[in-house]
């Protein structure tokens, strides 16, 4: 009699743009609780989790551990154990403010595991029986990983870390945009930024998202450029007229332009949730 093949916890299939506006509304629903002004000024996984998800969804946080390695010698980043609700974080990401993937692995943990998907892995741990967690290295938070569990937690992430609401106002605001911002290959680009022109070198149309996600990290708790740059990339605030493919690993999703240059925020916010 062959032994029973070990329990793999696996997702809920859910399409991307399922998976977006669930993040959507998380931060909404944090906008409406501490005031639309307020939120408007900037959001950090920090204050979403004080004001939100620990009341609401319980996920004890777990910080400055040491978790070690997986099995292929990568270093553990995070970790999330479902039937406990509890997320851990290792002190190289917890203890290092100035860590690049800091905020982003906290918003992976916390908002795509436990948020996410926590309820429907505990239903499979019920059903299934055992116990199991989600560990996460640094290439777990890669938007080509394989892992199906990671590639949802990675878009709830991008998703909530710079929730479309605030990444279009803080952008238009930053960069006095009146038309989208057009790439036409790699040169010297001036920009508006905060009534100031800035010229900068720009080498690709990633480079030039990357350029004004740094400009506007302190308004997303200091999520890095990198993840700002590839939410940005996805939006029609700046505009590949080149005809090369993008070089960014980018999720495939059936988002919808959001026509935001001429339109209040009240009336984008009204949109995202009717």
């Amino acid at each position: 009699m062959r032994d029973r093949p070990a329990f793999r916890l696996k997702p809920e299939i859910l399409k991307t743009s399922e998976i977006q506006n669930r993040a959507e509304q998380l931060t909404l629903a944090y906008a409406e609780q501490v005031g639309l002004d307020a939120a408007r000024l900037g959001i950090s996984f920090q204050g979403v989790y004080e004001e939100l998800i620990y009341p609401d969804f319980g996920i004890e946080l777990q910080e400055g551990l040491d978790l070690g390695f997986d099995d292929a010698g990568k270093k553990i980043f995070g970790r999330f154990l479902p039937a406990e609700n509890i997320v851990q974080i290792d002190r190289i990401i917890s203890h290092d403010n100035n860590h690049p993937q800091r905020a982003f692995t906290y918003w992976h943990e916390v908002g795509g595991h436990g948020v996410l998907q926590g309820e429907w892995l505990r239903k499979q741990l019920k059903l299934h029986g055992g116990s199991g967690c989600i560990a996460t290295t640094e290439d777990s938070l890669s938007f080509d990983v394989v892992s199906a569990l990671e590639r949802q937690a990675n878009v709830f992430a991008a998703r909530a870390g710079a929730p479309n609401w605030l990444l279009y106002h803080v952008v238009n605001e930053t960069m006095d945009l009146t038309r989208p911002i057009r790439y036409v290959g790699p040169s010297k680009y001036s920009l508006q930024i905060r009534g100031r022109t800035e010229t900068v070198t720009v080498k690709s149309f990633e480079h030039l998202c990357w350029i004004i996600g740094k400009r506007i990290q302190f308004r997303f708790g200091w999520l890095s450029a990198e993840a700002l740059g590839y939410r940005i990339a996805e939006t029609s605030m700046v505009k590949d007229y080149t005809n090369s493919r993008l070089e960014l690993n980018r999720v495939a999703t059936d988002r919808r332009s959001i026509p935001v240059f001429a339109a209040p925020v009240g009336e984008i916010l009204a949109g995202m949730v009717s």
